[in-house]
């Protein structure tokens, strides 16, 4: 998500709770809520006054189009989302502020957001309850629903929800202090326990470091080759995590490593964004290559091994643990790649998803694809930072220290014109006293 779509949705979050606060303030009448649709016809939003339900109806607009766009699916629906906006008593403080009701109409579903006020609205819980219905939708879209009760409905993963929502709400200011103090303590948790969470926890601390951890999965799951799919698939609930994501993690351990390197990336960040083209770059260069060790007589001599050459070691032993840590670091460095060198790491992790099955033409074959690739995304950047170059050399002047001589110059000359007596005016001084 852009820092323009960040503040863009910070904005309509703001509006929200700013239009809340002013509903049905003291001196003023209850009226019957307003009722306002969305463009789409999807949001349907009831509030004491239209502007609070106008306000409402964007906001929402605003979350589904950056969820359609993280999970790239077309705008489509069949269900309808109802926000309901209530004031209640200051003393009705058992009430949540934000919950969520699924009901049944004919033969669809109805999702309905209840939002409290007072006290004001957190911007976190909002986009959360509107990205859980939005997920909700689109796992039970293709169901019908008898009218004989009981309903069961096709239930989103916890951690699917609340991981999409921090990546729409953009705020890795708050979840990265807290990642980082998770993993340096040496608590983490693991994916095994992340997935396992059956509902978000309700203690603060407690459930701002799910947010952290489960932001982090699914950015890293949708960094993966066909992501988006893979997590679409996930949502549906039609597999389970493990038969989704087989090929990309062949055990628990293949699966762990990953999440200890993706974690640790993101621990180290200062900001939570891509990486350089020349980081990436760097960093790819580190992990292409492999050191072979030799016994001597004497000594044991390491010989480095070239990517493409791997093919030829098919028949060894140390080549299959080899080829998943290799797997493991690259779908890490992916998730925060610049956008260049994506494609020729998708290649490079095929190739090695070829090698482990023995497959060495495909091995060979998508080398020379993913070799391509890296070449081409070597020579934009190179390009890109010649040009960036040429502008800086045509816009800064060739000598700075002359430059800087004469500022210091205008500077010494404006201390001069504060301190030089000027005739006219100890002339008119006197008249001032």
């Amino acid at each position: 998500m852009t820092t323009r779509q960040q503040s863009r949705l910070r904005v309509m979050v703001l509006l929200v709770l700013g239009v809340a606060l002013t509903v049905n303030t003291p001196g003023q009448t209850n009226t019957a809520p307003r009722l306002v649709a969305s463009s789409a016809g999807q949001f349907t939003a009831h509030a004491p006054d239209p502007v609070s339900s106008s306000v409402l109806c964007v906001l929402a607009s605003q979350v589904k189009r950056e969820w359609l766009r993280q999970l790239d699916l077309p705008d489509k629906w069949r269900d309808p989302i109802v926000l309901v906006l209530t004031e209640c008593p200051v003393t009705a403080t058992a009430a949540p502020v934000v919950w969520q009701d699924v009901l049944r109409s004919d033969m669809h579903l109805k999702f309905q957001i209840q939002l409290r006020i007072p006290p004001n609205l957190d911007r976190s819980q909002v986009v959360s309850a509107l990205v859980e219905a939005l997920c909700g939708e689109y796992a039970n879209r293709a169901r019908e629903f008898p009218r004989s009760p009981p309903f069961a409905i096709t239930r989103v993963l916890p951690w699917l929800s609340e991981g999409l929502a921090q990546s729409i709400a953009g705020d890795a200011e708050r979840q990265l202090p807290v990642l980082r103090r998770c993993v340096n303590s040496g608590r983490p948790l693991t994916v095994e326990e992340l997935v396992g969470v059956a509902a978000v926890p309700v203690e603060p601390g407690e459930r701002l470091r799910f947010q952290a951890h489960a932001w982090v999965l699914v950015e890293g799951l949708l960094s993966l080759p066909k992501g988006t799919e893979k997590l679409c698939q996930l949502m549906r609930g039609s597999e389970t995590f493990a038969e989704i994501y087989h090929w990309q993690f062949r055990d628990d351990a293949a699966r762990e490593k990953w999440w200890s390197l993706l974690l640790a990336d993101r621990a180290t960040a200062i900001l939570a964004e891509d990486r350089t083209a020349a980081e990436t770059a760097r960093q790819l260069t580190a992990i292409l290559p492999s050191k072979l060790q030799i016994r001597l007589p004497d000594a044991i001599a390491e010989a480095p091994v070239a990517f493409v050459d791997l093919g030829r070691y098919t028949r060894k032993e140390w080549l299959v643990p080899l080829v998943r840590d290799k797997l493991a670091q690259l779908a890490a460095l992916r998730g925060t790649a610049h956008p260049l060198y994506r494609d020729a790491i998708d290649h490079y992790i095929a190739a090695l998803e070829c090698l482990s099955t023995d497959q060495v033409r495909r091995f060979q074959h998508e080398t020379t694809r993913a070799r391509r690739a890296h070449t081409t995304a070597d020579d934009q950047a190179r390009k890109i930072s010649e040009y960036v170059d040429q502008i800086e050399r045509v816009h800064t002047p060739p000598d700075r220290a002359a430059v800087w001589r004469q500022l210091k110059l205008l500077d010494a000359m404006q201390e001069l014109n504060v301190i030089r007596r000027d005739p006219i005016s100890d002339y008119l001084n006197k008249f001032d006293k």
